[in-house]
């Protein structure tokens, strides 16, 4: 599936609605409720190696927390996240999201 993406500088989309976006990966925090906990260098290396070659093939999956513009919550992603930012890279894509209080619903707009 190929995706289109636009810069969120230059969308006319309000931060708060879903789709596929460029953003500053500055902008990205971790999720706090990660349930990997164990990252190994050896596996970040090889998938930066592979965003280097193929470039970030899956957009990073975020959450934008209520009242907190600009801001995205990682929901699935943390390697490609730590891979992207071990390239130096300043922009990925991401797919934003909106979750609901119901556990697994998910709206991809």
């Amino acid at each position: 599936m190929d995706f289109k993406w636009e810069s969120k500088e230059k969308s006319e989309k309000k931060e708060s609605e879903t789709g596929v976006f460029k953003v500053k990966v500055d902008n990205i925090v971790p999720n706090p409720c990660q349930p990997r906990k164990c990252f190994t260098d050896e596996a970040i290396l090889r998938l930066s190696d592979s965003i280097r070659t193929h470039g970030l093939i899956q957009p990073l999956c975020v959450r934008q927390p209520e009242g907190s513009e600009g801001v995205y919550e990682l929901v699935a992603g943390e390697r490609r996240l730590r891979a992207v930012k071990r390239l130096g890279l300043s922009e990925a894509r991401i797919l934003s999201i909106r979750l609901f209080r119901y556990k697994g619903c998910a709206d991809m707009g």
